[in-house]
């Protein structure tokens, strides 16, 4: 079984990078172009030809990568861009809303979980909240909170231990 997912993963990888280099190519109206140089945002414009297949075939060859047996496991890492002028970019995890009135499972909001994982032999992995640095006035701030209770309801617990 473990070799069926080496050789799945591999083609998907192999698959992710000859549709990121596809994507690079320069639109046919326009051969003048340079090699990837329509994945990116065109200003005034918008995303190249190329923006969506290049990056959602990276995102494809980076969850190519799977558990791990006998070394390190898999990395994902989620960065957006920082910016010269004005904010940097923002990134936002939402869970899904619901609007079923059922009471029960049925009828409650998506779940967001963040777990560090397990040392078998060693420390278990850390959860770190940082904010922002403002080098020229203030840091950012970390808030934890639980918005108001419906009518028939708490609002949820704070737990700390």
């Amino acid at each position: 079984m473990r070799r069926a997912e080496i050789i799945v993963a591999f083609i998907l990888g192999l698959f992710s990078i000859s549709l990121m280099w596809k994507s690079g190519e320069p639109p046919a109206w326009n051969p003048d172009i340079e090699r990837f140089a329509n994945i990116g945002f065109i200003d005034g414009e918008g995303p190249g030809s190329g923006f969506w297949p290049f990056w959602l075939s990276f995102v494809m060859l980076i969850f190519a990568s799977g558990k791990a047996t006998t070394g390190h496991g898999g990395y994902i890492n989620i960065r957006v861009g920082s910016g010269d002028k004005n904010a940097g970019g923002a990134l936002s995890i939402i869970a899904g809303s619901t609007t079923d009135t059922s009471t029960g499972a049925a009828g409650e909001g998506g779940a967001l979980d963040m777990t560090a994982g397990a040392g078998a032999a060693g420390t278990g992995g850390a959860v770190t909240l940082t904010a922002g640095q403002g080098k020229a006035s203030s840091s950012g701030s970390i808030t934890i909170k639980t918005v108001n209770a419906g009518s028939n309801g708490i609002s949820g617990l704070l737990v700390f231990s």
